[in-house]
Formats: structure tokens, sequence, C-alpha cells
């Protein structure tokens, strides 16, 4: 999962001393949102023993830090590192979503657990390791996870044994990816050959928005193009502010680790679409295409980025061309209600840089509300009245 899309809010619990009682681990993995106020815990066991015992085993370790975690102050807050070096420390009065997982190795369904006693909304599922390998073969959030979960348990009508259920979740993990690529691209234009290689294509496009040279968001200001040193800046083709790097992560997180494999597959589709119409015609003629039937709407923009040493009158030209490319851009990006809510990629051919890689990533200032959290709600919603174990 370290490699997954949304690594940058994956952590690595740190053990807690308890003095001559030794230490804690908070939880084998912990997915924790940018406002800390969102966090998944994930109890890991693999074992050769039946389900119950694995379930028991992984539940004595989550109540046993909860019991901590909720009573006992600051100390035993939940701190962890993730793959880049950032750290967390969640102290518990600050969660508001609590999700435990327990992964278990015995082949089974999504189970709910009756939820923990506390005044933080909570539930606890029980996942076979599986899930967690399928959803790491196309790398993808907490999100993706979630959905696959809250569709299983969409199902009317469940079979009664636990190898059913499990070939019944494994067959609601391979549908999730081939709609997502039906729905991005139905007649296999970019998505050609075998789901490895589509895996690979959706990775390196991911990893080009990450290389964006510029982050910023969408709003009032002056964005300049820096081209190569020695070069003037050149006005952007929409409005907005690039955001200083300490900023830039974090926002873009926030974004991208929110994002499900439809999104990923839709903006790789049309990314591809983009570019290949550009290349058509040297990024001579602007293109922009928007989808707005996502959880987060999207623009895709390629034009020619004119920089350099230019006359007065050459100048007055071209500003009216980046005049009509903005109100092209802004009248896209806009919705009903006069804001700016898209994620908008921006592609140019300036020279001496891949024409693959976004020249600028731009965010929109108002987001939507995490539809992880929204997910998390409608499974905590589920666990509600469900008795313990061996309970009448």
């Amino acid at each position: 999962m370290q490699r997954s899309f949304g690594a940058a809010f994956l952590y690595e619990p740190t053990r807690i001393a308890r003095g001559k009682q030794g230490s804690v681990q908070p939880a084998d993995l912990a997915w924790v949102d940018k406002d800390y106020t969102f966090v998944a815990l994930f109890y890991m066991q693999e074992s050769i023993e039946g389900l119950d015992k694995q379930i028991e085993h992984n539940q004595r370790q989550a109540d046993g830090y909860l019991r901590l975690w909720s009573q006992k102050g600051p100390r035993f807050g939940l701190r962890g590192v993730n793959r880049y070096d950032d750290r967390c420390y969640v102290p518990f009065g600050n969660v508001q979503l609590l999700i435990r997982f327990l992964v278990v190795s015995a082949e089974c369904g999504v189970e709910i657990e009756p939820s923990y006693k506390s005044a933080v909304s909570n539930v606890t599922l029980c996942i076979p390791d599986r899930l967690i390998h399928w959803v790491s073969t196309f790398r993808g959030t907490i999100v993706d996870l979630l959905r696959i979960a809250d569709t299983y348990l969409n199902i009317a009508e469940l079979p009664p044994d636990h190898d059913s259920r499990f070939r019944l979740l494994q067959d609601c993990a391979n549908r999730y990816v081939q709609n997502a690529i039906a729905m991005a691209d139905p007649q296999r234009e970019y998505f050609t050959g075998s789901m490895a290689a589509v895996y690979d294509l959706i990775l390196e496009y991911v990893s080009r928005m990450r290389m964006s040279p510029s982050l910023g968001e969408l709003g009032p200001g002056p964005w300049l193009v820096r081209s190569t040193v020695g070069m003037p800046a050149a006005p952007a083709p929409f409005e907005g502010s690039e955001m200083p790097p300490n900023r830039a992560r974090p926002h873009s997180a926030r974004i991208f680790c929110d994002l499900s494999l439809d999104d990923y597959f839709n903006l790789a589709a049309a990314s591809e679409r983009v570019i290949r119409e550009s290349l058509s015609t040297n990024f001579s003629d602007p293109i922009l295409v928007v989808q707005r039937s996502l959880y987060y709407p999207f623009a895709i923009f390629a034009s020619h980025t004119n920089t350099g040493v230019v006359d007065d009158a050459t100048r007055a030209v071209l500003q009216v061309e980046v005049d009509r490319r903005k109100k092209l851009v802004f009248d896209a990006l806009t919705n009903s209600n006069g804001a700016m809510d898209c994620l908008l990629l921006y592609f140019t051919d300036m020279a001496g840089r891949d024409y693959r890689v976004p020249l600028m990533v731009a965010l929109p200032p108002n987001p939507p509300r995490p539809q992880a959290h929204i997910l998390a709600e409608r499974l905590i919603e589920r666990a509600r009245g469900i008795q313990p174990r061996g309970a009448a």
C-alpha cells in the first residue's frame, strides 16, 4: 500500500513506550487525512488459525490501543512517518471518523464488527489480506478500498459460507476495475494490452502529474510561466497563484489521495486524448477537455506557450490571445454557482521540457468534501445496532 496513489497519507505508526509495561504498537499501518479528522488503522494477522481466532487477535490489539488513545491523554496520541519522511501526530480529540481494519489471512468477505463505544464515530471491518493486495495491484487509494467494501456490503443476499463470500468479494474487485476502464475508455483507444500494461500507463501518468514544476490554486492573481534561465516570464492562460513547496504537497495530496480509480483512469484517458490532438497541430490550437461527471470535476488544457523577448506590437497581439484563452478556460472551470471547482492540468510544448509532463497543476480553491469521509460515514452507519459476536 505504500506504493499506492494515496501514499502521502499512509503512515507507519511509531511504537509508544509504557515504562515497565514495555511498549504498545498502535497499528501495523495508519491512513491519516490532511486535517487529521479521519483515521483508518490497519491490524494485520497472518495465521493458520481459523477466521474467528484471527479476528479476536486483531480485535484485542485494536481495542487495547484505542483505550489508551482515547483515555490516557496526549502521550498515547497516534504518531507515524510516511514514505516521504513526513511525520504525523494525531491526538484522539482531533478525530471525527475512525475505521479499524482487521486484516486476516483467512479467506472471507467483508465483515462489519460492532462499533467501539466512543464519542468518535467509528466502525470496525474485517477484510481478507487479499483485498489489500488487489487494491495495491492498481495502486488504489483508501477511496477504492472503501468503495469496494461498500459495493460488497450492498449485495442484498450474501452466501452463508466464507469461501463463497471470498469469491464474491473477488468478483466485486474485478468488476470495479473493469467498470472504471469502461467508463474512461469505452472503445479501448488508450488502455490497450494486459491489465498490467494498463496499470503501468496509469502509474506513468500519475507520476508525470507529480513531476509538474508548478502547482498552485485557481483564483484571482497572476500566475506566470517561467521557461528557462534567462528568459522572461509569460502570463499563464488562466488566473491563479503558485504555492510554495511547503504548502504544495499537502494541498496536492488532499485531492490526489482522495481520487478513485475511476478518477485516475479518466484523467489519464483525457490527458492522452488532449496530447495526441495537440501533437497533430504542434500545440498551435488550444484544446480543452472538461469532465464533470466525476466527484472531482477536472479540465485538461493544452496550448502553445509564448515566452521570450518580443516587441510591443507582438506583445499586444499575444495578450489578446492570452485573454481569449483565459476566458475559454475560466468559463469551462466555473460551475453554475460561479465557483471555480475543477482540477486543472495544463500541457504545453515549451522548449527544453517533456510535453507529457503538465507544466502546471492547478487545484480548485474550494474542493468538495473528501469522498473518503462520505464513504466512511456510510460504513459507520451500517454498523449501528450490530451486536457483538456471540450475543443473543
